[in-house]
């Protein structure tokens, strides 16, 4: 895998941007992530920690979990079927 030092992290930094700009709680948390790691290689633990921190409390919000595993759309059970069936050679 190629990453560039300076690129990547402001790639990030971007995507969260965006995130916050459209309020995207759904794929914040993985982006603050993303930039805590590239932190963390960068030898910035505390800043690494307070990303990994403000990620974890933007997933465990109540607004973020407001569809529960019965509210979100099911696949019908005979679509479920046909995808699982191997086609005939």
């Amino acid at each position: 895998m190629l990453w560039d030092d300076d690129v990547g992290p402001a790639m990030i930094e971007r995507q969260i941007q965006l995130d916050r700009a459209v309020d995207a709680l759904e794929s914040l948390p993985t982006a603050l992530v993303a930039l805590a790691v590239s932190n963390g290689r960068r030898g910035d633990f505390a800043a690494a920690t307070a990303l990994i921190t403000e990620g974890d409390s933007i997933a465990e919000a109540p607004a973020n979990q407001d569809q529960t595993k019965d509210q979100r759309p099911q696949i019908p059970p005979d679509r479920a079927r046909r995808s699982q069936t191997p086609k005939p050679l």
